[in-house]
């Protein structure tokens, strides 16, 4: 389900498709990426990339990052994370709507859930569905659970409740993906993303019935 674009913002609802697939848009933006990092010198070091292995299958997961300083932060784990399965995102849709340049670069990506500004009846429902259906199809779904004012550097916020209702609705496993030396953004800048052992979230909410993790592959 899609709702409606009233021409200023895009609409809610998956944007792309949910196939794990990466397209060619999609791979190329990430090398474009991964330029544009080099020539500022970012020096992003990728650690636990093996805790994937304790995932049931290659996609169908959520990843967790924290803490959210920078708007450099999404785009860490987009460009550092395996191609495939690709990650799915939710995102302001007006931010994402401010340019022609913006809205085509969205729609050539895909991958997104805009989130419109102005509430409306079942705009919930429809960003949960969205965000159920990129799930059931393998992609990773990836969002920032923290909420509430900016905390100093060496802590994070309250988290909200979102993360583990889309999880225990969908039975996906949590990946909590922690980044460091983001805080501070300049030339040269050391960035650690470092991938935390995946949390079962009905294991996690004393459900006996959970599903235990197991071994598999993901790739690069």
């Amino acid at each position: 389900m899609v709702t409606r674009d009233d021409g200023n913002e895009l609409a809610g609802g998956l944007i792309g498709g949910a196939s794990p697939e990466p397209t060619l848009a999609y791979r190329a933006l990430r090398r474009v990426w991964h330029l544009g990092a080099a020539l500022l010198r970012f020096r992003v070091q990728l650690e636990g990339l093996e805790q994937l292995a304790a995932l049931p299958a290659p996609g169908g997961w959520i990843a967790a990052g924290m803490p959210h300083r920078t708007w450099i932060d999404p785009f860490l784990l987009w460009g550092w994370l395996p191609a495939r399965p690709r990650l799915v995102f939710f995102g302001d849709a007006a931010t994402m709507s401010r340019s022609v340049v913006r809205r085509a670069f969205v729609r050539a990506v895909g991958g997104i859930i805009p989130i419109p500004t102005r509430p409306a009846p079942g705009a919930v429902a429809v960003h949960l569905e969205a965000a159920a259906r990129a799930l059931e199809a393998g992609t990773v779904f990836c969002l920032f659970p923290e909420t509430g004012p900016a905390s100093e550097p060496g802590r994070i916020r309250r988290l909200g409740g979102g993360v583990a209702y889309i999880a225990l609705r969908s039975g996906a496993p949590i990946v909590p993906i922690a980044i460091g030396g983001n805080d501070e953004l300049f030339i040269g800048r050391r960035i650690v993303v470092r991938v935390l052992s995946p949390l079962d979230p009905r294991e996690l909410a004393g459900d006996r019935k959970s599903t235990r993790l197991k071994s598999s592959h993901v790739a690069l």
